[in-house]
């Protein structure tokens, strides 16, 4: 009867452990299949992550590029500000210049002024001493001399304000041409920090990507970290199934202590009474081994079972292993891939802090720049007044020249009437002479003959005077006039002038196609120390001469010195046939 309960005991047990068998078996089918997909989802983010990784370098070369073409865009800006620098210090000598210029302007403006004092006391002198001819006629000669100096100091002083204008000019067009590669090198600072902003615009592109990309990392890591739970949950899971397959076998086995302590009492106690228990049906013939046999199969098959259930014990301690290394492989992969993102972030911090300093560098330059632009206006603008100031000056000089004029006019007109009171004192002293020779005698008549001697002498003294004025009065006005002939005073018609013109000796000056200097009308050089005849005279002080090669052309008058005038009087005039050399 205990036999059979035994029996029927190991029955239970061994299909119990059969059924809790193939239920872990499905669980771990379950579990094998569930850890393959996980298995795939991170091979599957650990491409995502590698792929991240990849764009995150591509992406840290980018900004590696974009700060070397920022340090090249610095270097840049650093060459625009020394030329900058180089160009403020030209301007700083050009106003240097134009202030030594304006200076030279003011000793010249007040000399004029001196000058044309002086003028005004000699008129007033002259004016004087209008009763007093013979005097007069002495006064007004040492008078036209120093107008004459005066002259020729004007008109030095008009040359000197003409080439302090023509380098005022020169300073101009350098000032311009200065303002002109300032506006180059501004043009060129905007272009630069248009890049830049394109530069920091992809900065902040890229940085976008890499918050984009860390957040599908940070996405990744919490899926990551779910199929982790998910993992813990099914080891714990399979540790409960363990746990309850380690009680089934602990109960399994106590139940097959029992049953077999039963067997043995048995066998020892033959006689022992019969009890309730039904006994299991027997086949006839031998009983007892046909039990055996049962037994033992029954036997067998708990081994079998005791066998499969120690290999699914470690099939699962390999899956445990399994997921243990790919949690521990994943993890190591994730924590590499935080730090190299980590690492990204620290370098994108330091270049867009980089960038903001190249950006600071940048703006406090285009600040400096803007300075300098400024004080170059301002510098321009005081060269502009400076050059109205010129101006001025030079209609200042301009009406000092034509109030000389006037002064000479008016000593012309003097000098004139001074000729017509010696005329006229020359005529009555003729009639007093002619009737005291009508009244008196012989010796009287020899006294007549006397004062006409005497008037003959006075007359040539005239005609010689006149000649000596017709020179000096050339000399003074000669260098604003172009005609060869003084047509316009009395007693000088027809009186030919002839004007030489001696080169320095220190080197052979420009012939130009017209009074003044510019580019391309050079026609040729006239020859140092050469004698020219003077063809014309210009305004502004050039004479024209013929060159060696026939050609005709225009020279500086401060390149040489007058030394030699010529005048031919036609015949019938005092000494027509004389020539005059000064």
């Amino acid at each position: 009867m205990k036999k059979g309960i035994f029996i029927t005991v190991i029955c239970v047990l061994a299909v119990a452990a059969i059924a809790l068998g193939m239920l872990y078996y499905t669980n771990n089918e379950d579990k094998t299949r569930q850890i393959k997909t996980l298995m795939a989802d991170a091979d599957k983010q650990a491409d995502q992550i590698e792929k991240l990784s990849a764009d995150v370098e591509d992406q840290a070369l980018k900004i590696e590029g974009l700060d070397a073409d920022a340090a090249e865009k610095a270097a840049q800006i650093a060459t625009l500000n020394a030329d900058v620098s180089d160009k403020a210090a030209q301007i700083e000598t050009l106003n240097s210049d134009v202030s030594d210029k304006a200076a030279q302007i003011d000793q010249l403006n007040a000399d004029v002024s001196d000058k044309a004092a002086q003028i005004e006391t000699l008129n007033a002198d002259v004016s004087d001493k209008a009763a007093q001819i013979e005097t007069l006629n002495a006064d007004v000669s040492d008078k036209a001399a120093q107008i004459e100096t005066l002259n020729a100091d004007v008109s030095d002083k008009a040359a000197q304000i003409e080439t302090l204008n023509a380098d005022v000019s020169d300073k101009a067009a350098q000032i311009e041409k200065l303002n002109a590669d300032v506006s180059d090198k501004t043009a060129q600072i905007e272009t630069l920090n248009a890049d830049v902003s394109d530069k920091a615009a992809q900065i902040e592109k890229l940085n976008a990507d890499v918050s984009d990309k860390a957040a599908q990392i940070e996405t990744l890591n919490a899926d990551v970290a779910d199929k982790a739970a998910q993992i813990d949950q099914l080891n714990a899971d399979v540790a409960a199934k363990n746990a309850q397959i380690d009680t089934l076998l602990a109960e399994a086995a106590g139940k097959t202590a029992q049953a077999v302590t039963p067997a043995a009492d048995t066998a020892e106690k033959p006689d022992a009474p019969e009890t309730d228990i039904p006994a299991p049906a027997v086949q006839a013939g031998n009983p007892d081994a046909d039990a055996g046999a049962r037994i033992e199969a029954l036997e067998a098959e708990t081994a079998e079972k005791d066998i499969r259930i120690e290999a699914l014990n470690a099939e699962v301690a390999d899956k445990a292993a399994l997921i243990e290394s790919l949690n521990a492989g994943i993890t190591e992969q994730v924590d590499a891939l935080k730090a190299q993102i980590t690492e990204k972030e620290d370098l994108i911090k330091t270049l867009e802090a980089d960038a903001a300093d190249k950006a600071a560098q940048i703006d406090a330059l285009n600040a400096d720049i803007a300075d300098k632009a400024a004080q170059i206006d301002a510098l321009n603008a005081d060269a502009a007044d400076r050059t109205a100031r010129m101006d001025a000056m030079d209609a200042d000089a301009a009406d000092k020249a034509a109030l000389v004029k006037t002064l000479q006019a008016d000593v012309e007109s003097k000098t004139e009437q001074i000729g017509t009171l010696s005329t006229e004192i020359a005529e009555k002293t003729a009639q007093i002479d002619t009737l005291n020779a009508e009244i008196a005698d012989k010796a009287e008549q020899i006294d007549a003959l006397n004062a006409d001697v005497e008037t003959l002498q006075k007359a040539q003294e005239d005609s010689e005077f006149r000649f000596e004025e017709l020179k000096k009065l050339f000399m003074t006005t000669f260098s604003a006039s172009s005609d060869n002939v003084l047509g316009n005073l009395e007693g000088s018609e027809n009186v030919e002038v002839i004007r030489r013109f001696r080169i320095r000796e220190e080197d052979n000056p420009n012939a130009r196609s017209y009074p003044g200097i510019a580019d391309g009308n050079i026609l040729g050089h006239a020859t140092a120390s050469r004698e020219y005849t003077i063809l014309d005279v210009s305004e502004n002080g050039w004479y024209l001469i013929q060159l060696d090669n026939g050609k005709t052309a225009w020279v500086n008058g401060k390149m040489g010195t007058v030394v030699e005038i010529e005048f031919n009087f036609p015949s019938g005039t005092p000494d027509g046939a004389a020539e005059g050399a000064e």
